[in-house]
């Protein structure tokens, strides 16, 4: 009886991961394989050949809470009537015997459909479409009436061939093939009922693309897969800072702040709002002005472009990476610093332990450039503070040289834009029109300014959006004494009304020292780059930032004997 217990046959073998399961195996109880089950019973159980040489061995696997199922009994009769051996029975995890079937209808697909899969070529012509029109991320939605695909380009969703809708199992197979086929990085098969990450690299049209999936389930009866857009390796010139939008005293005060060989200059901003193109070409502008004397690395996921005479580094998870215990910058950050380096560009700071990494690349007399999600410039202190900063290092004098924020605003179609003074007197004005007429007017007089509306529907030369790309709206504040004391003091409101009392007041000056997002938007607007309801939409009603005024007054005059002497 001992002896019997012992035995392979009677060995209770749990598979909680596809790689717990015997190399060189594959399923054979799909349909047309030699133990064929009925479709109903593929969720719940498999036959698994491990045959070797000329003996014909199989596992037999079911989910736990089918296991005593009469079924899974007839199933094992089933091999050794074929001529079989089972050696294990076991129990499987439903997502992976979900992952196992769908990979073996995915290799039924192909067969039947040649090299290339239907699935995988509507992905591919989806991919390639999207990256010829330059969108930033693909959404796929999945509801129980079918599904349908947008685009996000130029900070706008779109529908992507409304003509041609996808049904349910279209838009279902499309996402569970992107998951468990083509993800090079998951934790588990594809679930429409969870939130899921996954790396997908991909190369499309000689194009090396990594693609972030990010899904989601949706009330109540489907879920949306959300692919970020990452073209890997670009090869790009540099392009002028001003060209993306920053006016020349932006410009210098950014070239000021990274002159300095000590200290973190960090860039702020939503996905999407344009950080890694400024600081790429930021880079590349302090690499040439110091005629390529600098040892730089970067450190990012992924390097997104190639960028001449500097060492990227991107940022590879191991097998052994445990996201609860480490950040996957932390290796390559501490290889870099040993790297004898001039100046570390990381990413993006997204944890404690980059926000710790890069307080000490700083310490030990390095710049640092670097990214983090933030609400405005001076919101980026708070923001490190999460990361475990204190106020005393934030506010060091040679720890932070400058910090920016920025968004990206759709620039009008010159080809079809509207004059907004004309279109204020005539008939086709609406409401909404003059509302944001009369809140331009409590700033400046707007018959003053050629001001531009996007039109509704646009031309063929902006495809009918009314916008022909986007440019920069930005805060840059290079720090001072006065700032950094205020900072390691925690005097937040005293910080904010120190920074802002550099402004000139003028509404359409370039000089935007003091200056919020927000009123580098409003100058553009003046110049009829920008369309006033667009502004609006990416920050408030434009009469608010005359609130934003009378708050500095209030706030200076309240704190003038109090806090500014003491200084």
């Amino acid at each position: 009886m001992d002896n019997d217990n012992k035995s392979p046959t009677n060995q209770m073998a749990v598979i909680t991961n596809e790689n717990l399961l015997p190399p060189g195996g594959k399923i054979i109880s799909y349909k047309g394989d030699e133990l064929e089950i009925p479709e109903k019973y593929r969720k719940e159980m498999m036959a698994y050949d491990i045959s070797q040489n000329e003996k014909k061995l199989v596992s037999i696997y079911s989910v736990k809470s089918s296991f005593n199922n009469n079924f899974f009994s007839q199933l094992i009769k089933d091999a050794e009537r074929a001529g079989y051996k089972v050696i294990r029975k076991g129990v499987i995890e439903s997502n992976v015997l979900n992952l196992l079937y769908d990979r073996r209808a995915f290799a039924e697909s192909q067969n039947a459909n040649g090299d290339d899969s239907i699935v995988v070529r509507l992905f591919e012509m989806v991919l390639a479409d999207g990256l010829a029109e330059n969108v930033s991320d693909i959404h796929i939605e999945v509801r129980n009436t079918g599904g349908q695909i947008r685009m996000r380009k130029n900070g706008e969703m779109m529908e992507y061939n409304s003509s041609n809708r996808l049904n349910y199992d279209e838009a279902n197979n499309l996402c569970s093939v992107i998951y468990n086929v083509l993800a090079s990085t998951k934790d588990v098969s594809f679930d429409p009922r969870e939130c899921q990450q996954a790396a997908v690299n991909y190369n499309i049209n000689g194009q090396e693309l990594k693609l972030r999936y990010q899904s989601v389930p949706a009330y109540p009866d489907g879920f949306d897969v959300i692919l970020r857009v990452l073209p890997i390796g670009r090869s790009e010139d540099f392009v002028p800072l001003q060209k993306l939008g920053y006016t020349e005293q932006q410009v210098q005060e950014l070239i000021n702040i990274s002159s300095r060989p000590v200290g973190a200059l960090i860039i702020a901003g939503v996905t999407g709002s344009g950080k890694s193109t400024t600081l790429k070409n930021l880079l590349m502008f302090i690499n040439a002005n110091s005629g390529y004397r600098l040892k730089i690395y970067t450190i990012e996921d992924p390097p997104e472009y190639n960028i001449a005479k500097v060492t990227q580094i991107p940022v590879v998870v191991g097998k052994d990476f445990d996201p609860n215990k480490m950040s996957p910058f932390e290796k390559p950050i501490k290889a870099c610093m040993r790297g004898d380096p001039d100046i570390i560009m990381i990413g993006e700071v997204r944890d404690k332990v980059t926000g710790d990494l890069t307080k000490k690349a700083v310490q030990s007399g390095h710049q640092v450039l670097t990214t983090v999600h933030a609400t405005s410039g001076l919101g980026i202190i708070d923001r490190f503070q999460d990361f475990g900063l204190t106020r005393s290092v934030l506010g060091s004098p040679e720890f932070l040289t400058g910090l920016l924020y920025q968004k990206l605003l759709p620039t009008v179609c010159p080809h079809c834009a509207i004059n907004f003074n004309d279109h204020i007197n005539s008939e086709s004005v609406s409401q909404r029109d003059l509302d944001v007429y009369n809140r331009i007017s409590n700033i400046t007089d707007a018959k003053h300014y050629n001001i531009k509306l996007r039109k509704p529907g646009g031309c063929s030369e902006c495809k009918s959006t009314g916008i022909k790309g986007r440019s920069v709206t930005a805060e840059v504040i290079m720090l001072d004494l006065k700032m950094a004391q205020l900072i390691e003091q925690g005097k937040t409101i005293p910080l904010m009304m120190h920074w802002r009392s550099l402004s000139d007041k003028d509404p359409a000056s370039e000089n935007m020292r003091g200056k919020t997002c927000m009123e580098h938007g409003f100058q553009k607007m003046l110049m009829g780059l920008v369309c006033p309801h667009d502004v609006e939409t990416a920050f408030k009603p434009i009469n608010e930032m005359l609130l934003d005024d009378e708050l500095e007054q209030e706030n200076t005059e309240g704190i003038v004997d109090t806090n500014w002497n003491n200084l």
